[in-house]
């Protein structure tokens, strides 16, 4: 079924927009997104549709005007395809095709405003695209504590905890400002190895009581100690070796104020000095969650259950990602901060490979059956849709590496960001290195996985495993019961059946997918020119 898009924005997104690019440094951020337009070549082991068998490909390339000619002479009747016709355009602009039974030319146009609008953006969305604007403006503007920022003591007085101790810490109290904040007192109720976990005074026994505590206790602080293990240390400007988490229901508030739910955040501007530009900084490694709110106590009811089993588990390695490449990029590297949507797609993933992916699903079913509307890389923060897709991606390339674990250090540890980061990182494996390919590979096993036409793991996903440890499943299933604890049932990719001519929109880096049953002597596709097009034929039967 696909998902009806509502024709209603939120208030202030334009607003969000500007504060991503604008501003200092933002130009150089934006060119960072640009890449060589026109058509595109891949080696193909198949030129002709009359050579596949069933589960075989064929890339189609397409000249730098945009338009490709499929010729499907010799081709029996029964035969049946699956069509992807793709952009892999990341400069933010849409492209426009036209299929049809002969070669006809599409006028070049600007169709960016033809896209179905956004889905609306939901209240976790807005504030983030408000920290990683800001926390662009920290990178830039702001000087970090005195000291090494990772692996020693830093420079400053700190004072060790124990259980019992009481601290009080700034929390922000806006979506959309990074200086307004509320107090709150929390109590030291475990201090780890990797971690000191406090709870907000105001939460009750019954929300949470000491064994949801201690258990949340020892998932955080092996999390954290796995986490960096793989993807590289966060940094340590207060000098206690350990990253600080609150609970807190003024996470819950926040969401209440965007009629929906936040499960936390990391703000990098807690690892800058407290200052008139920057109120809101605890000075330490610091995330923030949300806490069961079965009554609607604080905002949005929130079954305890739920909050304990998919959502605590699941924000707290997404967010620590957060922490992690801000410290690597940053303050290690001393490059810009990473695009918007590798870092979130990096923090889903990391979900998954820390065993807690299960709120992966959910994302991912609104992308499989929007696939032309949600493109991989967005200019700005990306919605549920696109954050999906971006799971779905870096899933693939993780398991297309000879070692995937070395990918995501990579991605981590470089001082490149966005396309040139992810290109860098993934260094050719398997014989392809270019953000183009990457794209047409991962959409032909968006189309392939688990449709039982191919065991080739060049293009389907590994079959899902239960980590042993969480009892969650870890990576891929398109067509399947997720067993996610929100009964989502995933039916594959959408695939709109091919008939005569058609005409489509298609977001830059997304892709639409076609079903062909009933075989056309040929297949005429045109597009704007420069939208960096790709096509790939896959045999069903």
């Amino acid at each position: 079924m696909k998902i009806r898009r509502k024709n209603k924005g939120l208030a202030g997104l334009v607003i969000i927009s500007t504060i991503l690019f604008t501003g200092c440094g933002s130009e150089g951020l934006l060119e960072t997104y640009q890449m060589e337009s026109g058509g595109i070549s891949f080696t193909n082991e198949y030129s002709s549709p009359s050579e596949l068998g069933v589960g075989d490909i064929m890339y189609i390339n397409f000249d730098d005007s945009g338009g490709a000619l499929i010729n499907f002479n010799s081709v029996s009747s029964n035969a049946k395809f699956t069509l992807v016709v793709g952009s892999a355009s990341t400069g933010g602009k849409a492209t426009s095709y036209q299929l049809s039974g002969d070669i006809s030319t599409i006028v070049e146009k600007d169709v960016s405003a033809e896209l179905p609008e956004d889905p609306d953006y939901t209240a976790e969305e807005v504030l983030s695209a408000w920290l990683r604007a800001a926390e662009y403006d920290l990178s830039v503007t702001e000087p970090a504590h005195s000291g090494n920022m990772t692996g020693t003591k830093a420079m400053m007085n700190f004072k060790a905890v124990s259980v019992g101790d009481v601290e009080s810490f700034r929390v922000l109290s806006s979506l959309n400002s990074t200086t307004v904040y509320t107090l709150v007192d929390g109590r030291v109720r475990c201090v780890g190895d990797a971690i000191t976990l406090y709870v907000d005074l105001q939460v009750n026994a019954a929300d949470l009581n000491d064994d949801d505590i201690q258990s949340l206790c020892q998932i955080f602080n092996d999390v954290a100690e796995k986490e960096q293990s793989l993807f590289g240390e966060i940094s340590d400007i207060d000098g206690d070796g350990r990253i600080a988490i609150l609970l807190t229901p003024q996470i819950n508030r926040l969401g209440s104020m965007g009629g929906g739910i936040i499960t936390g955040y990391f703000w990098a501007g807690d690892l800058y000095p407290q200052s008139g530009s920057n109120p809101v900084s605890n000075e330490r490694e610091i995330i923030y969650m949300m806490v069961p709110d079965p009554d609607g106590t604080y905002g949005t009811t929130i079954a305890k259950d739920f909050t304990l089993n998919n959502l605590l588990p699941a924000v707290f390695p997404h967010e620590l990602q957060h922490a992690i490449n801000y410290n690597q990029h940053v303050l290690v590297k001393g490059a810009p901060p990473e695009q918007n949507w590798l870092n979130e797609g990096i923090s889903h993933l990391a979900e998954d490979l820390m065993g807690y992916g299960q709120e992966n699903p959910s994302r991912y079913a609104l992308y499989l059956a929007n696939t032309e509307a949600a493109g991989l890389v967005t200019l700005r923060q990306p919605n549920l849709f696109e954050r999906g897709a971006a799971y779905l991606f870096l899933r693939y390339l993780y398991e297309q590496s000879p070692s995937g674990d070395t990918f995501v250090k990579n991605l981590e540890t470089s001082s490149a960001v966005g396309i040139d980061n992810l290109e860098q990182a993934f260094g050719g494996s398997n014989g392809f290195s270019q953000f183009h390919e990457m794209m047409a590979r991962w959409t032909a096993a968006l189309a392939m996985t688990n449709e039982g036409i191919t065991q080739d793991s060049h293009y389907i996903y590994r079959d899902r495993v239960k980590d042993s440890e969480t009892g969650h499943w870890k990576g891929v299933c398109l067509k399947c019961s997720a067993d996610d604890g929100r009964g989502t049932i995933l039916d594959g990719v959408d695939k709109i059946p091919h008939s005569g001519s058609q005409s489509t929109v298609i977001a830059a880096s997304a892709a639409q997918f076609y079903n062909i049953s009933s075989v056309p002597s040929q297949i005429s596709i045109e597009g704007s020119s420069g939208g960096a097009s790709f096509g790939v034929l896959i045999r069903q039967e």
